[in-house]
């Protein structure tokens, strides 16, 4: 294991976390992380730091990091920022592993901010002492059971996470992210609010995840990245193990304007950025959606061997609009075998499609066991790889569909996606989430995250 990932093991679980900044008061950021600590059951040693002492939350307050102890792991700090370089010195007398900088007031505001964030590199330079930050929200890992956000601990009720990270220059985006996949079942393994990245970079944390045998999918948000070459060995070597899906803001002249202001982040072009990520197999998603759709794809959805997908549909507007996003994606929609159709009609209306897209009718909504026979046809086809399937309304035969496939997941060899336009919180769609299948909003998300799952694979067959 390398030095870095020691480090970076040493803050994702602390045994011990000192809050410089610790605050009584409710709403203040020492308050919020370390009432957020406490909240999401951290079970190692908490040291709260403010100069008046006392208790806070229950806890011994000690006026320095210095007068705490015992040896300290990490240490938060939330302090103003021209207090920061001096809590900075006391953290390295005190010998700590880490240091995440939670404070704003450097580099994203101007010069005097930039001086102030290199007399802190300065401070630490050849102590070993790594930093988070400044200008960020702090990490999440749900082993340690180390958050800085109290919601977050309605996720650590769970024994088990999913084996995703992510890297974000946004503070809010990693909680966004977070609730996001928790919406759809899915529970984040750890994330890192990078800030302005003045120690460690969001290439570290490429490093790091790419290294951690937990971790089978990596997201991220970025507004530039810093230490380019070394971001290109390692997005090459890392994809090739694990897929890489990042979504590069700051791509018009005024995003990179507002990422310069946000965390100093230099923006370079994006065509750049667009070679890089085809080179190194990086996939890239143009938004939060299309993020939160690709990690649901790659943690669900089997790589399909080729290109061509089947659709499935009650209603005949959506399995038309099906097969153009698909198309439109880059997938197939070949007509289906002769075979296959036979099949096909011998359970459907005559009136009904059966060619590709297979146009059950709405007679389909009194009939959800056509949605079971379909599948099971179309899935024999040869000359398929994938099966989209668009799911009746809601009220009108959803449940049932939703239940009738879970009864059949295990004999489904080919990789499959739904699709409800209906929204998430339905009955049925919570059903087949919970069973551990993809349900998408549209059929224009569902087709896109089965094409990038096709690229992948190809991008992996091609090395």
């Amino acid at each position: 294991m390398s030095s870095l990932s020691e480090k970076l093991d040493k803050i994702f679980h602390p045994k011990s976390i000192a809050i410089i900044g610790a605050s009584r008061t409710p709403g203040k950021v020492g308050y919020d992380f370390l009432k957020s600590l406490i909240d999401c059951g951290y079970k190692g040693k908490i040291y709260p730091i403010n100069p008046a002492s006392g208790e806070i939350l229950n806890l011994k307050a000690y006026p320095s990091i210095t007068d705490v102890p015992g040896k300290v792991d990490l240490a938060v700090i939330a302090v103003p920022a021209p207090i920061v370089p001096k809590v900075t010195k006391e953290c390295a007398k005190k010998g700590v592993e880490g240091i995440i900088i939670l404070s704003s007031g450097f580099s994203e505001t101007g010069s005097e901010g930039k001086k102030r964030e290199e007399e802190i590199v300065n401070i630490l330079k050849g102590t070993g002492i790594r930093v988070i930050g400044p200008n960020c929200n702090g990490i999440y890992c749900h082993s340690s059971a180390v958050s800085f956000i109290s919601s977050a601990s309605v996720q650590l009720k769970y024994a088990e996470s999913d084996p995703i990270a992510f890297i974000s220059q946004s503070g809010s985006l990693c909680n966004l992210f977070r609730q996001m996949l928790l919406a759809r079942g899915i529970k984040l393994d750890k994330f890192v609010s990078s800030g302005n990245e003045a120690d460690l970079t969001a290439t570290d944390y490429l490093e790091y995840f790419g290294n951690d045998p937990r971790i089978k999918i990596i997201a991220a948000y970025l507004e530039c990245i810093r230490k380019g070459r070394k971001f290109l060995e390692q997005a090459k070597k890392i994809s090739k193990k694990k897929p890489i899906i990042i979504w590069k803001a700051g791509r018009t002249k005024a995003g990179a304007r507002a990422a310069f202001s946000h965390t100093a982040a230099l923006s370079s072009s994006d065509t750049i950025y667009d070679a890089v990520f085809r080179q190194t197999g990086v996939i890239r998603a143009m938004g939060i959606d299309e993020l939160v759709d690709f990690t649901v794809a790659f943690l669900r959805v089997p790589y399909p061997k080729g290109r061509n997908v089947a659709i499935i549909s009650g209603p005949g507007g959506p399995a038309v609009a099906a097969a153009d996003a698909s198309e439109m994606a880059g997938l197939n929609v070949p007509e289906l075998s002769k075979k296959t159709q036979n099949k096909l009609r011998e359970f459907l209306p005559p009136f009904a499609g059966v060619r590709n897209p297979v146009d059950m009718t709405m007679q389909s909504i009194k009939n959800v066991e056509w949605y079971k026979i379909a599948t099971d046809t179309v899935m024999r086809d040869e000359n398929i790889d994938m099966v989209l399937i668009i799911l009746p309304p809601p009220g009108r035969g959803l449940t049932e569909c939703a239940k009738l496939m879970m009864e059949e997941k295990e004999n489904y060899k080919k990789p499959i996606v739904f699709v409800c336009m209906a929204g998430k919180t339905e009955e049925g769609v919570k059903l087949l989430e919970k069973a551990g299948f993809s349900v998408f909003p549209t059929v224009e998300r569902a087709a896109k995250a089965l094409a990038v799952l096709v690229r992948y694979r190809e991008y992996l067959e091609s090395r």
